[in-house]
């Protein structure tokens, strides 16, 4: 649960900021659910569209072994 700063300089910090959150497709930090609250941001099309199309609700994710393999491969923890 570390918080991590505003990047952007501003006050607040976010609780679980390196956390990852993950709907099945996409995989992204915690941290930008803060930015998206906070700041004017845009967002990749692509991830708009997906979103609206299912109504906003994350889907169920199915945490398989090669779902974790993945996630330690993009950070380098393979050995």
């Amino acid at each position: 649960m570390e918080a991590t700063p505003d990047v952007f300089g501003g006050p607040h910090v976010t609780p679980g900021g390196p956390s990852l959150i993950t709907d099945g497709t996409w995989l992204w930090r915690a941290d930008p659910v803060h930015y998206a609250a906070h700041y004017p941001l845009r967002f990749d099309p692509e991830l708009v569209a997906f979103v609206r199309a299912h109504d906003y609700m994350p889907p169920e994710v199915d945490l398989t072994d090669e779902l974790y393999e993945q996630i330690d491969e993009y950070f380098g923890c393979t050995g």
